[in-house]
């Protein structure tokens, strides 16, 4: 592996793999919105949607992620010596 610290975007993975290019769009509601999904699976998604904020983001709402991130990361607060 030649670079195994570096994030590769998915065009740039889609290119390595297939050697082509990559066309697609990464929006998931206008995919949802296409004709090829159904109005259950339309409701379904959107249902989603509202449980994840419902479960996800209430608890996230007194949390004060600039002093979290350190704690859920594993970086303590004092910088490290080189």
């Amino acid at each position: 592996m030649e670079n195994p610290e570096r994030v590769f975007t998915k065009r740039q993975l889609f290119l390595a793999v297939w050697d082509d290019e990559y066309y697609y769009d990464d929006n998931p509601l206008r995919d949802i919105a296409s004709s090829q999904y159904g109005l259950i699976d339309k409701v379904t998604f959107f249902c989603g949607k509202v449980r994840t904020y419902n479960d996800v983001y209430q608890r996230l709402y007194d949390i004060d992620l600039s002093e979290a991130y350190k704690e859920l990361s594993g970086h303590s607060a004092k910088r490290r010596a080189p």
